[in-house]
Parts: structure tokens; sequence; C-alpha cells
């Protein structure tokens, strides 16, 4: 008996939302839901914040993917959702009156949190903790917000939890928890494509705005250099047409390749180190540099919690093994297994999936 009961503890012990839609064969948003406590009716507070922060999108022309959440208004008992627009908060590119006026409303909301009474929760898209407290502080007044009792879903993760410093970038307990979201560039709410193109053909376009991104070209004919130019139907269909698709880390770690090559059905081979960031082919490319291999670029991935195994579905290389991907693709095993994992994971690079992702973390969270 006690043999039978550690096996069924092993069994349990590995069980996961991924394995449970693959071994079901149910759609991966349909076992979220089933394991995500049903959301009560907003409480006033509730929707008092929920109202401020509409008034703030009112304001801007926010990020697609922040609005996109804004409207799915993920909630799980117990947690406030408190979905501000950060990325046009915090992007340089966006400065000015503007700007100011979404600070000052921003600054406003946040010291009406109530943080004793209440735990609150932010989607962070296209930006991480530190750039967003790092824009606030250039502000005459040099108030910053406090995310230490606010959990924070980071699409552009460059610390792991809320107590491991990295490159000091963000600072330890800077936050409740952070935890990794997939980035999106547009709304990706369709039913996706299926992988079906054979081989070990690469596809990638992309800017330069990362080290590793200088290694790729000659990797392939379908690999193009970093900052060639490419419109957005030929960009569909090179992944389409792939087997693999590069994902290389772009500015922090998140890349928007990665979403798109699961999206349309490429397995993604992600590309990751620990070099300091860089804007540009004269920054990033144009010099000697020595690249910094990282400790554990699938660690900042997103979904593992959920059992997606990066490795299992696509493969995690370090940029300086990059000269070896070609070998890698075309000696990688068990390509059946690798497209129906992504087949099943395509639903949570949508909104719709980081949405659902999102309360059913949280309804985990005590």
């Amino acid at each position: 008996m006690r043999g039978l009961a550690a096996a069924v503890l092993a069994i349990c012990a590995n069980a996961s939302p991924l394995s449970d839609a693959l071994d079901d064969n149910r759609p991966i948003l349909d076992v979220l839901a089933a394991a995500t406590p049903p959301p009560r009716a907003p409480s006033p507070y509730e929707a008092r914040v929920f109202a401020a922060c509409r008034k703030l999108h009112g304001l801007v022309d926010a990020h697609p993917m922040e609005r996109a959440l804004l409207a799915l208004a993920p909630r799980a008992p117990g947690w406030v959702h408190v979905p501000i627009p950060w990325h046009e908060l915090a992007d340089p590119n966006h400065a000015g009156a503007r700007q100011r006026k979404l600070a000052d409303a921003t600054k406003k909301l946040w010291r009406a949190l109530d943080f004793d009474a209440h735990r609150h929760f932010s989607v962070l898209v296209q930006m991480h903790v530190e750039q967003v407290r790092a824009s606030f502080a250039k502000r005459a007044d040099g108030w910053v917000p406090d995310f230490a009792r606010v959990f924070v879903f980071d699409t552009r993760l460059t610390a792991l939890g809320s107590t491991l410093a990295f490159r000091g970038a963000e600072l330890p307990g800077a936050a409740l928890g952070r935890v990794p979201v997939p980035l999106l560039a547009r709304a990706l709410d369709d039913g996706g494509d299926v992988a079906r193109a054979a081989g070990s053909s690469l596809f990638w376009a992309g800017g330069c705005h990362a080290r590793v991104r200088c290694f790729l070209e000659g990797l392939g004919p379908g690999v193009r250099p970093c900052g060639d130019t490419i419109d957005a139907a030929a960009f569909r269909a090179g992944l389409r047409d792939a087997a693999w698709a590069l994902a290389p880390r772009g500015t922090m770690h998140a890349t928007f390749m990665l979403a798109a090559a699961v999206r349309h059905g490429a397995l993604p081979v992600y590309v990751g180190d620990d070099t300091p960031a860089c804007v540009s082919r004269a920054t990033c490319c144009d010099r000697v540099f020595r690249l910094r291999r990282s400790r554990d670029a699938a660690a900042f991935l997103p979904y593992g919690d959920l059992g997606l195994a990066w490795r299992d579905l696509g493969l995690v290389v370090d940029a300086a093994d990059a000269a070896a991907i070609p070998a890698m693709v075309a000696n990688a095993s068990d390509l059946a297994g690798r497209r129906r994992r992504l087949d099943v994971a395509q639903a949570l690079f949508s909104h719709r999936g980081v949405a659902a992702y999102v309360a059913w973390k949280l309804g985990r969270e005590r």
C-alpha cells in the first residue's frame, strides 16, 4: 500500500495544467478555467479602482495588450486589479504633456489605494518595475510608486521572484511577487496556425536591439540580418512556412518573437544571454564585445508553472552557442511531441490566454 500511495503522490506531483490538457485532449484555457475559483461580484472598492484606471486609459492611446486586458478584466477572489497603462507612463518615446498628465493622475490614484485592507495586482506591458520607478524618479516631486505590496505580472522580467537582484536592474523586494507573462505585439485572439512545416528550416526578422541578434545572420536562408525591414504579410508568411523560428531576446529578456512563433505554428528557438542591453546596430553590432552567458535563460520565460517546459516544446540556446543552432534543430528529437505541445499552448499566447493565466495564478496565491 505504501508503494501505491507513493506512486499516486508522484503522479500528482507531476501533474500540471498543460499535461492535463495534453492527456485529456482538452483546450488549455478550459483546464485553467476549471481550476480557477469563480470571481465574486466586484466590491465597491474594486469598482472604484477599476473606474479610476479606465479614466487613465482615456487619457492616452495605450498599448494594445493593455487595452485588451482592461477589457477582459481578469479577476480573482481577494485581489484588486490595477490596470494602469504603464507602457505609456514610462516609455521615453511618449514624453510630453500627455505623459505628465497621466503621471499626475496615476500618483493620485496610487496614493489612494488601500494596501492595508486589500491585495493588489497589475500587469506591466513592455515595461518592468524599475523602469517605472526610474521614470517617476525623474519628475520634479521625486515621488515613485511602491510595488512592495503589489503582485506584478511582468512582460519584461529582469529579476526572478521578489528577492533576487539581477545586475542591479531591479531591487530585492521591489514587488510582492514577480511572474513572467508573454509580451504580445497586438491582438492575437484568433485560433492560431497549426504547426505543419517539416524539416529544420529557420526564420527570423527583427531589429538590432540586443547583441545576440548580431550573431544570427547566416544561420539559414530564412534568417535576415538584424535591422532588415519586412512587411507584416511577409513576416507572417515566413513564420508559417518555417519549421522553427528564432526568438532572440530583445532589450530585456522578453521578445515579441516568442509569442509570434507559437501563434503562427513555428517551433521557437529562444536565444538568451546576460549581456547588457543595447539599442541599435551601432551599439550592438558595430564594435567588439564578449557575450556573457545566461545563468538560466529558460527561467525568464512564461508559463513554467503551468508545466510548459520550453526545452521540450522548442529549444533554449545560449547566445554564445548560436552558431550551433542549425545542427541543433536538424538533430532535435520528438518533433511530433513538440508540435503537439505547441498546438496546445497556442491559446496561452493571446490576450485571453494571459487573462486566464493571471486569474489562475492569483487563485493559487495565498
